[in-house]
């Protein structure tokens, strides 16, 4: 719309899709939102026992389950801080399971949801082309998207992969789904420690510093054929 705002005039003519099964969209929505301890009523009052059979579409990796509950240890009636989806990997997978619920809803089929992507969302397809995720589901920063860090990670890896070239190496989205994970020169470096990338840049002006830690393999992402494989099991499951 160009709009730079989301108002009643805009809202009114969104469509309400009710037709998801099992509230798959709804519980999906809600792991994303509900963020801090403020949204434990809301919680309460919308999970029920059926979340705890949700389960994700993938079976990739990355979904490491550091920062949040998988779906079977959920707690329908009580927040808590593994509650909310917090990784960077997992909310990424939420939103395109999301995209997918919705698309079958409103009776899209594939293609169209495919061309839609690639058709309506070019800077979308284009960041997602240069993601990169670490072993831990973390979002590697990048300067494609103009990420805080992107330039100091960029530095640090190159830096990086002076010592380790097969470890820092850039690999395709389909090796997180291998048997062979996470590869065993990733796991550990010379000294017998698990390698990893700490990386540090300036925020707030430069009034502070954040530093974070990124564990390899790091590997790309395919939304593609995530959506294409989302709307093989949704399909299945609810046919």
């Amino acid at each position: 719309t160009g709009k730079g705002h989301c108002k009643h005039d805009t809202a009114r003519i969104f469509p309400v899709v009710d037709s998801i099964p099992n509230s798959a969209g709804r519980f999906r929505a809600l792991r994303l939102i509900s963020l801090s301890r403020d949204y434990d009523d809301f919680w309460g009052s919308i999970a029920d026992e059926a979340i705890k059979t949700e389960f994700w579409t993938t079976t990739d990796h990355r979904l490491v389950h550091e920062f949040e509950h998988p779906w079977s240890e959920l707690n329908a009636s009580e927040w808590d801080w593994k509650t909310p989806l917090r990784s960077d990997f997992a909310r990424r997978q939420a939103l395109l399971e999301i995209d997918v619920l919705v698309a079958l809803a409103l009776g899209l089929t594939l293609d169209e949801l495919l061309t839609i992507y690639r058709v309506q969302f070019p800077v979308m397809r284009m960041y997602e082309l240069a993601d990169e995720y670490d072993a831990r589901g973390r979002h590697l920063p990048n300067t494609t998207r103009k990420n805080q860090g992107g330039t100091q990670f960029r530095t640090a890896r190159k830096e990086a992969s002076e010592q380790s070239p097969q470890a820092y190496r850039v690999r395709p989205a389909s090796d997180a789904l291998s048997d062979q994970w996470p590869f065993p020169e990733e796991i550990a470096g010379e000294d017998g420690n698990p390698l990893s990338l700490e990386v540090s840049w300036p925020i707030d002006d430069g009034l502070q510093t954040v530093t974070k830690t990124f564990y390899p393999p790091f590997t790309k992402v395919d939304r593609e054929e995530d959506y294409r494989r989302a709307w093989e099991v949704f399909s299945e499951r609810y046919a």
